[in-house]
């Protein structure tokens, strides 16, 4: 589908091309004959020349404009490439989200030039299931017969969401909403808490088939809709990914091993830990390193099964894929089943 913008750019260059030569062509005809030419008509030709030398020059600033953005996106983002950021970007980069104090509100223009209002959240609990806005997504590789993920509200000691998953290929995720249906703002938070539980027959399934514990990998959506995934950039043979970490901001293993809640914080005072997904999100500017996260919009878990030693994870059979570090789930000697892997997401909140 034709965009507004790629209707109006050429039509903008087209016509500082046909004023400057209707310019020249009535130049070229004064010369033939000087008689002709009245005074009137001589100021409207310097008006008509001025106007479109004006609008060539603006729109060679604007393009100029978008190139070095784009090659600043480059470089804030570890190099990664990006292809056709265009004037999303430029606007994006122009109209970084900002909250208005007056009202809980910020106003996002990377995706239109006229922009729009959210509602935010200075709320530090980011979920706690006590509410109807609760999952955005689920998502499970869909190329992997078997391959699933499930999500129910439960009341396990208060309130929590269960999520059932068997995990082949590429994996699963689930994205989770703000509580209030909102934007995070986060400028006053040092770190992102989840709070989390297995199930503990699950576990015991996962010990009988030599793998003791579950795991799972991190993902943030910022307020420019672009994702992050806790760990560093990786580049195979040029192609970018994330090569995730598997502790967290204070070393602890991302994984559980017993049916007790475990707190797991994650550092959002800047980005040194978090690699840009590229498989999802928006096409805004990628914020530097040392940029902290002011917005939060969605917390996006990847559940899996931790390797036991000697099983090789999926992505050493793709390379060009994200690293997680995960394998599939084992089979069940008894049933020859997959083992369907169980947690409990118990709060998500900010300190």
């Amino acid at each position: 589908m034709t965009t507004v913008k790629e209707l109006i750019e050429p039509v903008i260059h087209g016509g500082a091309i046909v004023l400057c030569l209707y310019v020249l062509f009535w130049a070229w005809k004064t010369t033939r004959d000087e008689k002709k030419i009245t005074e009137m008509r001589l100021k409207f030709l310097k008006t008509i020349m001025v106007f479109s030398i004006l609008i060539l020059i603006i729109s060679g600033a604007i393009e100029i404009a978008k190139r070095v953005l784009d090659h600043k996106s480059l470089v804030e983002a570890y190099q990664i490439s990006m292809h056709d950021i265009g004037l999303n970007a430029f606007l994006g980069a122009i109209f970084e989200p900002q909250r208005t104090h007056e009202k809980d509100n910020y106003c996002y223009a990377g995706r239109a030039p006229n922009g729009f209002l959210r509602e935010v959240c200075t709320n530090p609990i980011f979920q706690d299931f006590s509410t109807n806005h609760m999952v955005q997504r689920l998502w499970a590789d869909p190329r992997k017969k078997g391959s699933f993920i499930k999500a129910i509200k439960e009341d396990k000691d208060g309130n929590a969401l269960s999520v059932t998953f068997i995990r082949k290929g590429w994996g699963c995720d689930i994205s989770i909403k703000q509580k209030d249906n909102m934007t995070a703002f986060t400028e006053n938070f040092n770190k992102i808490v989840i709070q989390l539980q297995a199930d503990n027959e699950c576990i015991k399934s996962l010990k009988a088939a030599g793998t003791d514990s579950l795991g799972f990998r991190l993902r943030l959506v910022d307020g420019r809709n672009n994702h992050w995934s806790w760990g560093k950039t990786d580049d195979v043979k040029g192609v970018v990914s994330a090569h995730y970490l598997t502790t967290d901001s204070m070393n602890r293993e991302l994984s559980l091993k017993d049916g007790e809640v475990h707190s797991f914080e994650f550092d959002i005072n800047n980005r040194k830990n978090w690699a840009i997904f590229k498989s999802d999100g928006g096409i805004a500017p990628i914020q530097s390193p040392d940029c902290r996260f002011k917005f939060i919009s969605m917390v996006i878990l990847e559940p899996g099964i931790i390797p036991k030693k000697g099983i090789v994870p999926y992505f050493e059979e793709d390379p060009y894929k994200h690293k997680r570090f995960l394998s599939d789930s084992p089979i069940n000697a008894a049933s020859g089943l997959p083992i369907e892997g169980r947690l409990f997401i118990k709060k998500i909140y900010f300190e």
